[in-house]
Protein backbone atom coordinates (compact mmCIF):
# COMPACT_ATOMS: atom_id res chain seq x y z
CA UNK A 1 0.00 0.00 0.00
CA UNK A 2 2.65 2.32 1.03
CA UNK A 3 5.27 1.51 -1.40
CA UNK A 4 2.81 1.90 -4.74
CA UNK A 5 0.65 4.78 -2.81
CA UNK A 6 -2.24 2.70 -3.28
CA UNK A 7 -6.04 2.13 -1.34
CA UNK A 8 -6.15 -1.26 0.81
CA UNK A 9 -8.62 -2.62 -1.48
CA UNK A 10 -6.22 -1.82 -4.61
CA UNK A 11 -3.33 -3.34 -2.90
CA UNK A 12 -5.75 -6.63 -1.98
CA UNK A 13 -6.73 -6.88 -5.08
CA UNK A 14 -3.35 -6.98 -7.08
CA UNK A 15 -2.32 -9.40 -3.99
CA UNK A 16 -4.95 -11.51 -4.80
CA UNK A 17 -4.41 -11.11 -8.72
CA UNK A 18 -0.74 -12.49 -7.99
CA UNK A 19 -1.89 -15.45 -5.91
CA UNK A 20 -0.71 -13.79 -2.49
CA UNK A 21 -3.74 -14.07 -0.58
CA UNK A 22 -5.66 -16.79 1.09
CA UNK A 23 -8.17 -18.69 -1.11
CA UNK A 24 -11.20 -19.92 0.68
CA UNK A 25 -13.83 -22.18 0.17
CA UNK A 26 -17.49 -21.42 -0.28
CA UNK A 27 -19.37 -23.37 2.13
CA UNK A 28 -20.65 -25.87 -0.67
CA UNK A 29 -17.62 -26.66 -1.38
CA UNK A 30 -16.16 -27.19 2.28
CA UNK A 31 -19.46 -29.63 2.64
CA UNK A 32 -18.75 -31.07 -0.67
CA UNK A 33 -15.44 -32.12 0.43
CA UNK A 34 -16.21 -33.78 4.25
CA UNK A 35 -19.16 -35.14 2.46
CA UNK A 36 -16.46 -36.95 0.11
CA UNK A 37 -14.41 -37.78 3.13
CA UNK A 38 -17.13 -39.63 4.62
CA UNK A 39 -17.79 -41.51 1.93
CA UNK A 40 -14.05 -42.87 0.89
CA UNK A 41 -14.06 -43.76 4.98
CA UNK A 42 -17.40 -45.76 4.43
CA UNK A 43 -15.99 -47.36 1.67
CA UNK A 44 -12.96 -48.78 3.62
CA UNK A 45 -14.95 -49.41 6.18
CA UNK A 46 -17.29 -51.55 4.50
CA UNK A 47 -14.57 -53.41 2.07
CA UNK A 48 -12.68 -53.96 5.65
CA UNK A 49 -15.81 -55.78 6.92
CA UNK A 50 -16.28 -57.77 3.75
CA UNK A 51 -12.43 -58.63 3.57
CA UNK A 52 -12.83 -59.67 7.01
CA UNK A 53 -16.23 -61.72 7.09
CA UNK A 54 -14.94 -63.37 3.79
CA UNK A 55 -11.63 -64.86 5.73
CA UNK A 56 -13.68 -65.50 8.31
CA UNK A 57 -15.88 -67.54 6.47
CA UNK A 58 -12.99 -69.14 4.62
CA UNK A 59 -11.82 -70.66 8.33
CA UNK A 60 -14.79 -72.17 9.04
CA UNK A 61 -15.02 -73.48 6.27
CA UNK A 62 -11.15 -75.56 6.24
CA UNK A 63 -11.90 -75.83 10.29
CA UNK A 64 -15.11 -77.37 9.23
CA UNK A 65 -13.48 -79.83 7.05
CA UNK A 66 -10.80 -80.56 9.38
CA UNK A 67 -13.49 -81.82 11.70
CA UNK A 68 -14.85 -84.01 9.42
CA UNK A 69 -11.87 -86.07 8.76
CA UNK A 70 -11.26 -85.95 12.75
CA UNK A 71 -14.21 -87.63 12.98
CA UNK A 72 -13.63 -90.07 10.14
CA UNK A 73 -10.09 -90.48 12.11
CA UNK A 74 -11.74 -91.59 15.51
CA UNK A 75 -14.12 -94.04 13.88
CA UNK A 76 -11.75 -95.59 11.65
CA UNK A 77 -9.59 -96.46 15.11
CA UNK A 78 -12.61 -97.34 16.82
CA UNK A 79 -13.08 -100.16 14.41
CA UNK A 80 -9.44 -101.15 14.57
CA UNK A 81 -10.38 -101.32 18.65
CA UNK A 82 -13.57 -103.20 18.79
CA UNK A 83 -12.00 -105.81 15.90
Amino acid sequence: MENWDVSRRTAYRLMNRYGMTRQYKKTDEASEDVAEVQQQASDIAEYSWKYTAEKYQKEVVEKDKEIAELKAEIERLKNLINR
